[in-house]
């Protein structure tokens, strides 16, 4: 998954819209890129037990398709609340959420001006 984020997969169709497609997508993107290597994977263990790839299929996501659906529906609503911090911390910088998150104020509302705090000015 970070390999996958490194290369900026998914970050180039909504990247200057309402932040809930870039979100939505990016979430369903890798959705789908975890499930083929879910998928890949269970094929190399079926190979490197001795099996063949046909005898590996029952046990993609535990067995069949409606299961490989609802793993991927799984790590789809899994990763919302992932991309949701990285859209908003692209669009506010790192620090400034971090401060609104651990402290509830903002970098400007921490800064003084000529004695006064911002509140006061």
């Amino acid at each position: 998954m970070l390999v996958a984020d490194d290369l900026n997969l998914g970050s180039r169709f909504f990247k200057n819209r309402a932040l809930v497609y870039p979100i939505l997508f990016k979430s369903m993107v890798f959705a789908i890129v975890l499930i083929r290597f879910h998928i890949v994977e269970r094929a190399i263990i079926a190979v490197w037990g001795g099996g063949t790839i046909v005898q590996s299929i029952p046990g993609f996501g535990g067995g069949g398709f409606k299961r490989i659906v609802s793993v991927g529906t799984i790590m789809f609503v899994v990763m919302i609340p992932f991309f949701v911090y990285r859209e908003i911390s692209r669009v506010i910088g790192k620090s400034e959420l971090r401060s609104l998150i651990f402290t509830g104020k903002t970098k400007i509302e921490s800064i003084q001006f000529k004695g006064q705090r911002a509140e006061d000015a």
